[in-house]
């Protein structure tokens, strides 16, 4: 059994052989990349954008497959403080193995999709959007927005990461 050794560290981000192996043509990109990835986004390009928010696919994932109001609750109140803030926060989902992106502006109250396979993931980015707004927005009683916009397509079956 080979170790699983980290190969690229980046501000507490890590990368490890099997994640780097995901780079490969035809692989799966791992969450491990996409946090890698965005946690460049958000240390070094959008630096001065404190408004922006890069959430975590571990985050992310806990938000959108929470089975109670107290799983929410408790990440809601842990995030607090990171959150209150931010305008707009990108969200990575991973629903049966495709990536898709949520991302919520507060201005409007909106979650906009980003699926790469057409409308693949709507229904689970939409109940998902519920209980992203139970952390985003704890004290809203109101609704919220939820729109499929248009993407580029991709026309394989692994390309969906890359386009997150």
């Amino acid at each position: 059994m080979t170790a699983d050794l980290v190969v690229l560290d980046f501000e507490n981000a890590e990368v490890r052989t099997s994640d780097y192996e995901s780079l490969k043509p035809s692989g799966w990109l791992t969450g491990e990349i996409i946090n890698f990835y965005w946690t460049f986004l958000e240390r070094r390009e959008f630096r001065t954008e404190p408004c922006v928010l890069f959430l975590g696919t571990y985050t992310a994932y806990r938000i959108s497959n929470a089975e109670s109001a107290t799983v929410t609750d408790n990440i809601s109140a842990q995030l607090s403080d990171e959150l209150n803030h931010r305008q707009l926060i990108l969200i990575p989902l991973n629903h049966r193995s495709h990536w898709s992106l949520l991302v919520y502006c507060r201005l409007t109250r909106t979650f906009y999709h980003y699926d790469s396979i057409s409308k693949h993931n709507r229904d689970f980015a939409e109940r998902a959007a519920g209980r992203f707004l139970r952390v985003l927005e704890p004290k809203l009683k109101d609704g919220f927005y939820f729109k499929s916009m248009q993407t580029p397509q991709q026309n394989n079956d692994y390309d969906c990461g890359i386009y997150v």
